[in-house]
């Protein structure tokens, strides 16, 4: 009879923690997100060398940037990955990677991306960092172009509902037109559905 009550009392702590741990699985979240769009720098470190570049000081400075605004959706598949759907704009005069293509004035660049985020703790704590990478598509002057945006990332937990994140990224290129470019964002966000 006493090893069945410890049988009983073992189960129930298992299943208990286990119901614990399943809490900090990401619930359904969105977020308003305001970044910059860097092709600059991207440029200089692939004429010359990232040493060069951060021991010439030659990274761009916000000012340097193209602002943009956009919605992110984000989701626990478990405690430590999540998957995202980014949506973004900016207004730029996009460089294109094709010398025999200039875009010539400002234009909307629209900008989405799938990704999965690699987290090295669950959402039980305040400061969470992360890497992702994913597949994203672009659209500017009718133009559609595929990249791969690989990043790292920090989550601040405001409450239990609601979070800050940021995100730097470098988008590869997979189409011919498409150029390098950094992408960096904040993001103000909280969970959807019963609180």
């Amino acid at each position: 009879m006493m090893k069945l009550s410890l049988l009983t009392l073992l189960a129930f702590v298992a299943l208990g923690s286990a119901a614990q741990e399943a809490d900090y699985k990401k619930k359904p979240t969105l977020l308003l997100t305001f970044g910059a769009q860097d092709f600059k720098t991207a440029q200089l470190i692939r004429s010359n060398t990232l040493s060069s570049v951060l021991s010439n000081k030659q990274w761009s400075g916000i000012t340097e940037m193209d602002p943009s605004f956009g919605v992110t959706f984000i989701n626990g598949l478990s405690q430590n990955l999540d998957y995202s759907v980014n949506l973004s704009g900016a207004s730029i005069n996009y460089p294109y990677r094709d010398k025999n293509r200039l875009a010539g004035s400002d234009a909307f660049l629209f900008e989405t991306d799938a990704s999965l985020h690699a987290k090295l703790l669950s959402d039980k704590y305040i400061m969470v960092p992360y890497l992702s990478a994913g597949i994203g598509c672009s659209i500017y002057k009718s133009f559609w172009d595929a990249f791969v945006p690989v990043g790292l990332g920090l989550q601040f937990k405001l409450g239990p509902d609601n979070f800050i994140t940021t995100n730097a990224q470098y988008r590869v290129p997979i189409t011919q037109r498409a150029n390098y470019h950094f992408f960096y964002n904040i993001g103000f966000g909280m969970t959807l559905g019963k609180k």
